[in-house]
C-alpha cells in the first residue's frame, strides 16, 4: 500500500483565535508553522509514508515548507476543509497513492509510532476515524482508496464520519492514541500540552 499524508493549513494571520488570551496573534502564528513542521518531521521519516502534502494557499506557509521540508509537495487549499480533502484525494490518486492519511495540522504530540499503527490498520480497513479526545472533532482520517468516502470535517464530525461510514456500508477502526486525539485549540489545550513542556528543550517554539 502506497500511502500519501496531507496537512490542510488555513492562513497563519489570525489563526487560532481561541488562544488569543494567552498567546499574541505573531505567537499564534509561530504555533502553527511549529506545530506544522513537528508533524511533516514526523511523516517524513515514517517509511509506511510514500508522499507528504501540505494543501494551503498561504505564502508563509508555502516558504516555510519550501525552505524546512524540500521533500513535502506544497497543493493549493481547494476552499473549505471538505473541498480541499476531495481535491487532495484526487492529487494522490493521480500520483499513484493507495490510500490518504488526512490529518488536522494541530496535532503537537504525533509520533511515528502513531502513523506506523495506523498505517498496519489500513491494511485491513478502508476508513480509520482518528478522534480528538473529546470524541466530538475528527482529527485524521486514513481513506482506502483515498476517495473511499466523502470527509464531513466540522462540527460534530466524528458522529458525521461515522454515519458516513454506516451509509456507505463501509468497514471502520476508531483509533484513540494520545498523539491523534491531543490537539491543540483552546488556552486548556495549551496548559495541558505546552505549559508542562517549557522547562524541555523537546519543546513548541514560539
Amino acid at each position: 500500500m502506497r500511502l500519501g499524508a496531507v496537512i490542510p493549513i488555513k492562513m497563519t494571520a489570525n489563526a487560532k483565535t481561541r488562544l488569543s488570551h494567552v498567546l499574541t496573534a505573531a505567537q499564534r502564528s509561530c504555533l502553527v508553522l511549529e506545530m506544522l513542521g513537528h508533524m511533516l518531521g514526523v511523516l517524513e521519516h515514517c517509511r509506511q509514508v510514500s508522499g507528504v502534502y501540505v494543501a494551503t494557499s498561504d505564502k508563509t506557509v508555502v516558504q516555510y515548507v519550501e525552505a524546512n521540508h524540500p521533500q513535502t509537495v506544497c497543493i493549493p487549499d481547494a476552499g473549505g476543509i471538505n473541498q480541499s480533502a476531495t481535491a487532495a484525494a484526487q492529487r494522490l490518486k493521480q500520483d499513484g497513492l493507495d490510500s490518504m492519511l488526512y490529518l488536522l495540522g494541530d496535532l503537537p504530540l504525533l509520533t511515528d509510532g502513531d502513523v506506523r499503527h495506523v498505517a498496519r490498520l489500513g491494511l485491513e480497513y478502508p476508513v480509520v476515524l482518528m478522534p480528538d479526545r473529546r470524541r466530538s472533532g475528527t482529527n485524521g482520517l486514513l481513506l482506502t482508496p483515498p476517495d473511499v468516502m466523502e470527509t464531513h470535517f466540522g462540527a460534530d464530525s466524528f458522529q458525521a464520519h461515522l454515519a458516513a461510514v454506516k451509509k456507505a456500508g463501509l468497514q471502520a477502526y476508531c483509533l484513540s492514541t494520545p498523539g491523534f486525539a491531543c490537539d491543540l485549540d483552546t488556552p486548556e489545550d495549551f496548559q495541558r500540552i505546552v505549559q508542562p513542556r517549557l522547562n524541555n528543550k523537546n519543546v513548541l517554539r514560539y
